[in-house]
């Protein structure tokens, strides 16, 4: 082998020794780091552990608060009082813009009200202007309406009672009551006499009229109920003849040829009818 060749060699031999033993250098470090790791691991998960266990421990003993709940209740009330101060604030703006257009409305409206006072201060037929303030903001209240009464149940009874059933109801509470008597005695009786000087003077003498007659009675012309101390000359307008058929579809009275409801041609006073019945029925022209 010639000597260049030989050195060569030996070079090449040196380099993959020290190859070799860096190569062995590297393992024995690799296999250390590892051994270093896996200690720290196992170190970690044993504290992990023990830590997961005391945690739990402390939680079965005493409960933690909800903190998210927490913290999203202190969130709405962040937004809710950001809210409310955009809301102050934009009213707060509204109000600065709607003041003057109202402060000069109101001044012109002193002004246009002050020449009109002025131009119609001395004529009377025109009414002055009053100004009126309040400083009440509520508006007044609405007046109440009277509540419909209600028909009384003794009053509805005596709408609906039959004559017969009000008559013999009436003569007993007469009966029975005195008071009731006289209430009666006065409404529905009056003197004999409708002379007024006899009244006065029985009056005077502190002595009750014995005779007395029915208040009220039923006219013989116009068949209507008349009050005899209220009877003056022109009461009753009526005929004094007798209807007669003059044609098919009507009749006419003999007194004055006018048809039969046609007005009266003679004006009186009421007379009573001595053979009114209460009980028996209206002929039609008398009703």
């Amino acid at each position: 082998m010639p000597k260049d060749g030989k050195m060569r060699f030996v070079q090449q031999a040196g380099k993959s020794k020290d190859i070799i033993n860096t190569a062995s250098a590297h393992d024995d470090h690799k296999d250390k780091s590892m051994a270093r790791y896996r200690a720290i691991k196992t170190r970690t998960s044993r504290t992990t552990h023990s830590a997961r266990e005391a945690t739990q421990q402390d939680r079965t003993i005493r409960p933690s608060p909800p903190k998210i709940k927490f913290l999203h209740s202190e969130t709405q009330a962040s937004k809710k009082s950001e809210r409310a101060s955009s809301l102050d604030e934009a009213f707060q703006a509204a109000i600065k813009a709607i003041v003057p257009e109202r402060l000069e409305a109101t001044r012109r409206a002193k002004a246009k009200m002050g020449l009109s006072q002025e131009t119609t201060k001395d004529d009377p037929k025109v009414a002055k202007f009053t100004q009126i303030t309040s400083t009440d903001p509520t508006p007044p209240a609405a007046p109440k309406l009277p509540k419909a009464k209600e028909k009384p149940l003794l009053q509805a009874a005596i709408e609906h009672i039959t004559l017969d059933r009000l008559h013999t109801v009436l003569y007993k509470a007469l009966n029975e009551s005195p008071k009731a008597r006289s209430v009666f005695e006065r409404e529905l009786l009056a003197p004999l006499s409708p002379d007024p000087e006899e009244e006065q003077e029985a009056i005077a003498a502190k002595k009750k009229p014995t005779r007395k007659r029915p208040r009220f009675e039923m006219c013989r012309w116009c068949k209507e109920e008349f009050d005899v101390t209220d009877n003056p000359d022109d009461a009753c307008n009526h005929h004094n003849g007798v209807l007669e058929q003059t044609r098919p579809d009507g009749f006419t009275w003999d007194c004055c040829q006018a048809d039969g409801d046609d007005d009266g041609c003679e004006t009186t006073a009421h007379e009573i009818d001595e053979d009114y019945d209460a009980k028996k029925p209206k002929r039609y022209w008398e009703s």
